[in-house]
């Protein structure tokens, strides 16, 4: 498939743009029961909608009369934020991942869940897709993608064994530098926030994991 057909204007991108917020507001109006206020009574539900991410998990909403274009929009897992979702085109074989994939850049990762995203982009990979249209860069294809998710795991696998022995992390900040397979991608200044992030939730994680104080035996009265 040719990637350099979706341009802005071109079929495809200009129906899109429609798809995620027609999609959105579906996901709306059926959790909270067919109405979503100004139609019919114009009541709004006595309860809030529940968030996104939680409906478009529990359905699939498939229109197949947007100018003959099915769709499905899915919250595959936790990534950027934690209600990420993603667009999949299934006859066409394209996937519209947002900001869970940032394509020969380095991701911002002000509110991310680094873990999680390495899990979700592993699922991701296991669509029957050929194009991944990503929220920053070039259109790109699963070669690009895996590759996206290989600078994850490296900044796991770089930060990990620091944690485990201990290092703070300002000495973590110094000591890890940037892969030379990723020095060409945009975005180098997100690196350090990359590293922070990364280290804060190993830490977390290490501390989850780590044996709870061993109850003191108690001696029996004689």
């Amino acid at each position: 498939m040719n990637t350099g057909t979706y341009h802005e204007g071109s079929r495809t991108t200009r129906v899109v743009k429609g798809l995620l917020l027609q999609a959105t507001t579906a996901a709306l109006v059926a959790a909270c029961g067919g109405g979503y206020g100004g139609g019919g009574s114009g009541n709004y539900p006595p309860p809030p909608p529940p968030p996104p991410a939680a409906v478009i998990r529990d359905a699939k909403f498939v229109d197949d009369t947007v100018e003959g274009l099915g769709y499905e929009v899915a919250n595959v897992g936790s990534g950027h934020t934690d209600g990420d979702v993603i667009l999949f085109l299934p006859r066409e074989r394209i996937a519209f991942l947002g900001d869970l994939f940032f394509n020969r850049a380095l991701p911002n990762t002000q509110d991310s869940f680094l873990l999680p995203w390495i899990a979700t982009l592993g699922a991701i990979l296991k669509l029957d897709a050929d194009v991944f249209v990503p929220g920053h860069g070039p259109v790109g294809n699963r070669d690009q993608l895996k590759q996206f998710l290989g600078y994850l795991d490296d900044l796991k696998a770089s930060v990990e064994p620091k944690v485990n022995r201990g290092d703070g992390m300002e000495q973590v900040l110094r000591e890890t530098q940037v892969p030379a397979k990723y020095a060409s991608f945009d975005f180098q200044s997100f690196f350090p926030a990359n590293i922070q992030r990364m280290y804060i939730e190993l830490k977390e994680l290490r501390a989850s994991q780590a044996p709870g104080p061993v109850p003191k035996a108690v001696k029996k009265k004689p």
